[in-house]
Order: structure tokens, then C-alpha cells, then sequence
């Protein structure tokens, strides 16, 4: 059976805004992701790259124990949070930020070990 019209095109555009949202979600990752690796090129020993790639991957893998160690801490917290939204969303956006930087740490790390071991880009100098 078809949907009425009006329903119809509610549903396309309530369809249409996510793929926007999404895009703008995506397109802000994306900046995100680029920002952070460009500024760990810029400050993190950028006279010697491999030193860069190693010291990048460590802190990224120290940052990830770091996060998994706090986790279960964060988790009794936001329970203890549930009537403070504000403060909860908070919690959370910073737990993400940090995420953020573990995962752009430990790919740019990766990233530019195995440039230099295949012999390409800027790490192979």
C-alpha cells in the first residue's frame, strides 16, 4: 500500500536532512582528523620524521590504555550524572576528544612507519 502523498514527502525530506546531517557530521570528522595530523606535523619533532612517526604511536598507544583505563570510571560517573545533562554531555565530548586524538596519534604513526619502511613519502627521508 502507498504512503498519502503528505506522508511521502515528509518522509523524503526527513530522509534528505539526515543525509545532510550526515555529510556534515562527515565533513567535520574529516576537518577534525586533518587539523590534529597537520599540528602533529607542524610540533612533534618535525625535523626528524621517523622520531615523529614513533613518538606519535606511542603516545597514541599509551592515550589508548589511558582511555580503556578510565572507561569503566567514566561509566560509574555518568551514572552518577543522569540528572545533569549539561555536565554528562561534557563528560562525554571530552571522553570523544580524546578518542580523537588516540586514533589520529596511532594512524599517523602507523601511517608514516610504514611510509618509511616501504621507502615513500616524507617519513622515507
Amino acid at each position: 500500500m502507498a504512503l498519502p502523498t503528505t506522508d511521502r514527502m515528509r518522509s523524503c525530506v526527513k530522509t534528505s536532512g539526515e543525509w545532510v546531517m550526515a555529510l556534515f557530521v562527515a565533513a567535520a570528522v574529516v576537518s577534525a582528523w586533518r587539523g590534529a595530523w597537520v599540528l602533529l606535523d607542524a610540533i612533534l619533532l618535525p625535523e626528524k620524521p621517523m622520531a615523529s612517526a614513533a613518538a606519535s604511536l606511542g603516545m597514541g598507544s599509551a592515550g589508548f590504555v589511558a582511555c580503556a583505563a578510565f572507561q569503566p570510571l567514566l561509566i560509574q560517573t555518568a551514572q552518577g550524572l543522569k540528572g545533569h545533562g549539561v555536565l554528562l554531555s561534557f563528560v562525554e565530548a571530552l571522553y570523544s576528544y580524546a578518542g580523537l586524538w588516540v586514533c589520529v596519534t596511532v594512524w599517523r604513526g602507523v601511517w608514516y612507519l610504514w611510509d618509511h619502511w616501504q621507502g615513500i613519502g616524507a617519513a622515507a627521508s
